[in-house]
């Protein structure tokens, strides 16, 4: 299957060349395959338009379950808008799975070093406010853009429950990158995108066989 006009197919297999070069370097094997589905993702949603959540603690405090959806996460299970219009991401995971969604958040933590290595991202984060860095998201940005939902990582586990006060948080339960298929995953279920993101598996899956 073709997704791509000749024009854009030659950029995007030059980026496909340049990540699976590191590929094959062993320890950041997991961490490349990542970036590589994010450039698939991000040129599918250029090519056509990409398919298109209150909360607390606990669920019987909050809005009627037939205006949310119930995810399970590392905190527990939060009930989280159906159709989420002002997502915030303070994780680098949850920031390119969202933009690989097609979904544009009105606010990301990251960091300028990280920002500069991805140059394929910039476009995409034009207008979008930053809320800090990752490592320290600011509570304070966050709440100014009247988020309602936020996405990250039990890194932050330390600001969740100020962070539940703002908008409903899922936070998944982080270990390494190599995680990166069941972030993606959780947080397509989180935002009611699973089709979208078995798409970019299959084209993530196709793009690999084309290289061997």
């Amino acid at each position: 299957m073709n997704f791509l006009p000749s024009s854009k197919k030659i950029l995007w297999v030059q980026n496909f060349r340049q990540a699976t070069h590191f590929l094959v370097s062993g320890v950041f094997f997991k961490y490349f395959s990542f970036h590589l589905l994010i450039l698939i993702a991000l040129v599918l949603c250029l090519v056509s338009a990409c398919d298109n959540n209150f909360s607390s603690n606990s669920v019987s405090n909050s809005p009627l379950q037939s205006d949310c959806r119930i995810v399970e996460h590392a905190m527990g299970k939060t009930c989280v808008p159906l159709n989420p219009q002002r997502v915030v991401t303070i994780d680098p995971f949850s920031l390119e799975n969202v933009l690989a969604f097609g979904i544009q958040p009105v606010g990301v933590a990251a960091s300028s070093d990280w920002l500069e290595d991805r140059d394929y991202l910039r476009d995409s984060l034009l207008n979008i406010e930053t809320v800090g860095d990752f490592t320290q998201p600011s509570l304070e940005k966050i709440l100014t853009l009247k988020p309602d939902l936020i996405l990250g990582l039990t890194e932050d586990k330390k600001i969740y429950s100020q962070l539940m006060q703002i908008a409903p948080t899922i936070l998944f339960d982080f270990a390494s990158s190599g995680q990166w298929k069941d972030i993606l995953m959780h947080n397509a279920e989180t935002l009611g995108m699973t089709d979208v993101a078995n798409q970019l598996m299959m084209a993530y899956s196709e793009a690999l066989l084309k290289v061997e």
